[in-house]
């Protein structure tokens, strides 16, 4: 495919909302969290760390965050582009704030009665 093609393909993809796995082939495994479908916020946070950990940079919170910014879409990248900065940029703050976010009611529950507990 030609520049032109590619210029074509991703104007095509960015008015109709959505990307062809060809046009975006340099996302492993087309990791996208939209929030609403397809990955949960915890399959999510396990794929990024899967991504940190055969790159060697699982103690990265920096690589990691920056990593997961470009694999939002639709209202998940509407929300993440209102975080401040420090979340942005942290996958330690990122992560918390996805779940936060996120989450299941269940899993705010468990999280409350285990704070409880200490």
């Amino acid at each position: 495919m030609d520049s032109t093609s590619v210029t074509s393909t991703l104007n095509s993809s960015l008015l109709c909302g959505s990307f062809s796995s060809e046009a975006h082939a340099s996302l492993p495994g087309d990791i996208v969290f939209t929030g609403s479908d397809g990955l949960s916020c915890h399959e999510f946070i396990r794929a990024i760390r899967e991504q940190a950990l055969k790159s060697e940079k699982q103690t990265d919170n920096r690589w990691m965050a920056d990593d997961a910014s470009i694999r939002f879409g639709g209202d998940a990248l509407k929300w993440f582009e209102n975080l401040e900065d420090e979340v942005q940029t942290n996958w330690r703050l990122l992560r918390r704030a996805i779940l936060s976010h996120y989450s299941e009611p269940a899993y705010a529950e468990t999280i409350d009665s285990q704070s409880g507990m200490l």
